[in-house]
């Protein structure tokens, strides 16, 4: 190691601790932290004496409680800013900025040995970010990236999907056809920033392509404009394309607006609401069906404006809602889940505002509120781990859309889920165990997807490091419960792996999950469906809250 390492001019590290050897770039100093103030991209600017890198991880304070902040671990290096550095109550270095959205930075000595310096970025909001290195310094650019760009059928309409790291501003164009979505004071991350574009061809979608723009032509020279255009077939009309963003997503539908006139929303964990706006004040009959536990609500048709959905929405309120005509009426069916009451909040007589209120108070006494779980979607990025299928099928892929299924179930209880990524981002393989340890987790599962040299090995299995006294156990109960729920799976038991990074590194009840191999071709259909990929969630979950009560 110390040999190659010399011929890359980089620095042999060891942390006793775990017997590991890490490779560095060369040893520097942290010697100023300044703010350079630019309404649209400002930027903090670390000085050091050399080149060094960074690994960084942002922790949102509404998901999670406190304040938002960045935080930056620069390896091999020290902090060096002087006697007449500032402090802060805790000794940390401190320098105030307290504009823009950004409030201030405290730096560090996180680690002597081996050095490792850390620097933490409180923030007002939000924001979107991006590391610079460059000779002598560090750059932290502040400004919103383009993450993700995929369709879904969001209430029965094909949907482009825009994720952003921080809330959008964006322009809309509409032109031969193509939907145009400049997305303002945005870089973009989706392909390492590189233009390209893929084919749709179904739901009136016909392909996307996204690029960074060029400004000069549109914009002021020195604008950071992400561009995605979004072309339909003939099936499709612009007439019938509805925009809107919902937090840091923004969400073209091709169908018109499948909301129009309709708001389904949670309150708190325990209590949801939907809502309906007539176009005059009019009448709606409702009945409730106690054995099926369906409201159904019936409006004319001429006094509201609904489009026809069905939608899943299992948040241990409501289950399912649904939207049917007939030539005269909105039918209008909700589905309670079990436990769940309802009440009719809409005043007597004729009105153009119907509300209905949902409750589980059963929720507001479950032992797991304010838990904290990690999920770690494995591989991403430029690593998309095992691959089957004849190139199709990505782990990384399956890894992410088990784990977001998971979030959500277990946020929908009360507990507060981070995630290592939502979005297809490479994350090093230290940080997802720092990342639990730093936020004391309750309990960290990664999600992974086996593979084979050959087709014939399949099953489930549960790893894990004996670096936490808990992990074995959570292990254990993991596996019990997902094979109570994926019928048919071979149970490959639980396996000791002391030697990979994220169980060994991870101080808190640490678990993989091995969730089946994409290797074999029957086992890979299975993990492509849907309603398996939930019975797989099912068990998880269950495994998560039996091991945390």
């Amino acid at each position: 190691l110390r040999f190659v390492s010399d011929q890359l001019g980089m620095d042999v590290n060891w942390i006793n601790a775990t017997r590991t050897a890490t490779i560095d770039k060369p040893f520097q100093k942290i010697t100023g932290i300044s703010f350079l103030k630019d309404a649209k991209a400002p930027e903090i600017v670390i000085k050091t004496t050399g080149e060094v890198s960074a690994n960084s991880y942002y922790i949102g304070g509404a998901d999670l409680g406190g304040k938002n902040k960045l935080v930056l671990d620069l390896p091999n290096t020290q902090l060096s800013m002087g006697t007449g550095a500032i402090l802060d109550a805790a000794g940390k270095v401190y320098v105030g900025i307290h504009e823009l959205g950004i409030s201030a930075v405290h730096g560090e000595q996180l680690t002597k040995n081996p050095l490792k310096t850390r620097l933490t970025i409180d923030m007002d909001e939000k924001q979107g970010y991006e590391v610079i290195t460059e000779k002598n310094q560090l750059r932290i650019r502040f400004i919103n990236s383009i993450v993700d760009i995929h369709t879904e059928t969001l209430y029965g309409a094909e949907t482009v999907v825009i994720k952003t790291v921080e809330e959008p501003k964006y322009n809309v164009q509409f032109w031969q056809g193509k939907v145009i979505v400049d997305i303002i004071d945005a870089t973009l991350k989706v392909n390492g920033g590189k233009s390209s574009n893929f084919k749709v061809e179904k739901g009136g979608l016909d392909y996307i392509s996204y690029s960074q723009l060029d400004p000069s032509a549109e914009y002021e020279v020195g604008d950071s404009i992400a561009r995605v255009v979004v072309t339909l077939n003939d099936q499709a009309s612009l007439d019938n394309v509805y925009i809107e963003h919902i937090g840091t997503d923004l969400y073209v539908y091709v169908a018109g607006n499948p909301l129009n006139n309709f708001d389904y929303a949670k309150d708190a964990v325990d209590q949801s609401h939907l809502s309906l706006t007539a176009l005059y004040p009019t009448t709606m009959s409702t009945n409730y069906d106690q054995a099926s536990r369906t409201v159904t609500l019936k409006l004319p048709i001429e006094a509201i404006a609904l489009s026809e959905f069905s939608e899943k929405l299992d948040d241990n309120l409501v289950e399912s809602v649904a939207v049917t005509t007939t030539a005269t009426e909105y039918i209008l069916k909700v589905v309670l889940d079990a436990g769940a009451e309802y009440s009719n909040l809409t005043p007597a007589g004729e009105t153009d505002t119907f509300v209905l209120m949902f409750k589980n108070t059963a929720l507001k006494f479950e032992p797991f509120i304010s838990k904290l779980v990690v999920i770690d979607p494995g591989h991403g990025g430029k690593d998309p781990g095992a691959i089957g299928g004849g190139g199709l099928d990505k782990e990384k892929n399956l890894n992410l859309a088990i784990a977001m299924k998971l979030k959500r179930k277990l946020e929908n209880i009360g507990f507060k889920v981070y995630m290592t990524r939502d979005y297809d981002a490479y994350i090093g393989l230290y940080d997802r165990a720092y990342i639990a340890n730093d936020l004391q987790a309750d309990a960290m599962i990664s999600i992974h997807i086996n593979s084979s040299e050959t087709a014939l090995p399949s099953g489930i299995q549960m790893l894990y490091s004996n670096t936490h006294n808990q992990s074995k156990g959570f292990a254990n109960t993991l596996l019990g419960n997902v094979m109570a729920f994926a019928t048919g799976a071979l149970n490959k038991g639980v396996v000791e792996r002391p030697n990979l990074v994220v169980l060994r590194e991870s101080k808190v009840p640490t678990a993989m999950a091995e969730l089946g191999f994409l290797s074999n071709p029957s086992e890979l259909i299975r993990l492509r469906d849907e309603a398996y990929q939930d019975q797989l969630v099912e068990g998880l979950y269950k495994g998560i809250l039996q091991f945390l009560k």
